[in-house]
């Protein structure tokens, strides 16, 4: 079970976004983070959608490595805190 989980493991490749320095990528997700919390419409949230298109294009990380990490997702969990 602790394999299946892909979020924030490293996958090799060779790629422009790997060769950044590590506080450059850090600097940029924080950035990232707070400009989606700033969006006020739709049209921004499809800028930032496109923009993390472009970024995991360029990782030349395969989306379907990526999607596994997202079918663990359980919504029913965001609720159980209540």
């Amino acid at each position: 079970m602790i394999r299946d989980i892909t979020i924030g493991q490293y996958y090799p490749a060779n790629s422009v976004i790997h060769r950044l320095d590590p506080r450059v990528k850090i600097v940029a997700t924080l950035l990232f983070l707070i400009s989606l919390f700033v969006q006020k419409s739709v049209l921004g949230y499809l800028v930032a959608t496109l923009f993390l298109a472009g970024v995991i294009h360029l990782s030349k990380v395969p989306l379907k490595f990526i999607m596994k990490g997202l079918t663990d997702y359980d919504p029913a969990l965001d609720h159980s805190s209540i």
